[in-house]
């Protein structure tokens, strides 16, 4: 299985909107409602945009076709800019087939590698999303701490 990570662009923002409005996925978002197309495409050129925010889509190479698989973000936070968020997607076909590891390794080492400093990533899982759970420890991410809302922390150290 061939695997690259790219920058997310204005080709990506429908899949992403439909992966973010996937049942599955809503079940273990912050915010559960879904996302209407005006909102998303504001969020997402707005997104673009940002220089606190790395966005990259995971895709899969095949001798025929190039398919995304899944998005991952990192938002660098403006107040503690020695930290930041990561939060990862995988497009409902592609579930269940070991992207997710990839995706977040791969997309880590991009950030690492484009960020060029020491840096605390942080991921929020829900209690109940065992499978994200599972993949950030086998990813190196250590848990912190949880809160009232039902999410347990997570971090990685980048030196």
């Amino acid at each position: 299985m061939s695997f690259k990570i790219e920058s997310a662009n204005l080709s990506h923002s429908e899949n992403i909107w439909k992966w973010r409005n996937d049942p599955i996925t809503l079940s273990v978002c912050r915010n559960a409602n879904e996302v209407s197309w005006e909102d998303h495409d504001s969020w997402f050129n707005r997104s673009l945009e940002n220089p606190d925010r790395y966005f990259y889509i995971g895709v899969s190479v095949t001798p025929d076709d190039e398919t995304p698989i899944g998005v991952i973000r990192f938002d660098v936070s403006s107040s503690f800019p020695e930290q930041c968020e990561v939060s990862i997607n995988i497009a409902p076909s592609a579930r269940g087939k070991r992207f997710g590891c990839l995706l977040l390794n791969d997309g880590t080492q991009r950030f690492v590698g484009e960020i060029c400093r020491p840096i605390r990533i942080f991921a929020e899982v829900k209690m109940d999303n065992l499978v994200s759970m599972r993949l950030f420890a086998s990813a190196g991410y250590c848990p912190c701490d949880y809160d009232s809302k039902g999410f347990n922390r997570y971090f990685l150290d980048i030196p």
